[in-house]
């Protein structure tokens, strides 16, 4: 089936868009659409058409992504998280960048062991200090004294900002002494060393595969295939919270959310878990990525 731009134009409109046909060929040069054919018949000027099924759906899209965001460097992103062909050189760009950003909070440009320790520890003090000053402790940090508070920060701080991070077993105690008093339980001296087991394992799989280094990196060395399960991952992913809101929305009348806000949450997700799938896929983990989406369409499917 031929779309040409009036069809196009029509169809849009119908649907509560208004779009002119120059819009449609300013988006065809940005490369926000894919090319049109040229049709050019015996005594009348030439005509321009899309073969593409899914034009109207791509032309809606990036009107949509108009209201979002009003410049175009970071459309790439989303349309390439819907399952759109974008050069993947472009995706990377923007999720590397985010990933070093975010990376760079922390470690303000460190490079030796040293000077990343230093670096943390400014870091942990200046987000105590902003808690305590702004009166915006997190909630579940209220059960915890002073110094179990920092302990805590500072872990979490070196499992994102450190690919070796390893706690010593004191530093795990009051680890697990803090998740303790936070869910206001109690603990049995029999179930401490299992328990020590379990959290330093934890940490050394989220340290050597979830770090913001480890993260950085698998963005940055990914192949085109790495890159195509993580986009097929996260599609898949896409679809059960989809499954599951209309599952909610049964029960919970919910109202809609405005367009923006839906591709604001499509592009922060994508910039925090794209990385993840990335990471696991090049550490070996894609049989066991399989098998939770395997597991978790089964749940949904029969709920």
């Amino acid at each position: 089936m031929k779309y040409t731009q009036d069809k196009v134009v029509e169809a849009l409109r119908r649907s509560g868009r208004i779009v002119t046909k120059r819009q449609l060929r300013d988006w065809e040069r940005k490369k926000l659409l894919p090319k049109p054919k040229r049709e050019k018949g015996q005594g009348r000027a030439p005509a321009y058409y899309w073969k593409e099924p899914d034009i109207v759906r791509q032309a809606a899209m990036i009107h949509d992504l108009f209201r979002w965001y009003g410049r175009v460097e970071l459309f790439a992103l989303p349309r390439w998280l819907l399952g759109f062909d974008v050069p993947i050189g472009e995706v990377r760009r923007l999720i590397l960048t985010h990933t070093e950003n975010f990376l760079m909070t922390y470690t303000q440009g460190a490079t030796t062991p040293d000077e990343l320790e230093d670096r943390l520890d400014d870091s942990v003090g200046h987000t105590l200090s902003s808690w305590k000053y702004s009166g915006r402790i997190p909630k579940h940090f209220l059960t915890l004294d002073e110094m179990d508070r920092y302990m805590l920060m500072d872990a979490i701080t070196h499992l994102l900002a450190s690919q070796d991070y390893q706690p010593d077993e004191f530093t795990l105690v009051e680890l697990l002494e803090a998740f303790v008093t936070i869910n206001q339980q109690e603990m049995s001296e029999s179930i401490l060393p299992p328990l020590l087991a379990t959290i330093q394992k934890a940490t050394d799989f989220v340290s050597s595969h979830f770090s913001l280094p480890r993260l950085r990196d698998a963005v940055r060395d990914a192949t085109t295939e790495d890159w195509h399960l993580a986009q097929q991952d996260f599609i898949a992913l896409c679809s059960m919270l989809k499954h599951t809101y209309r599952l909610i929305k049964t029960q919970i009348n919910f109202p809609p959310l405005p367009i923006e806000w839906q591709y604001n949450a499509l592009a922060k997700s994508g910039l925090y878990i794209i990385p993840l799938l990335l990471a696991l896929h090049q550490d070996g983990y894609e049989d066991w990525i399989d098998w939770a989406i395997a597991r978790a369409r089964e749940a949904l499917a029969d709920p």
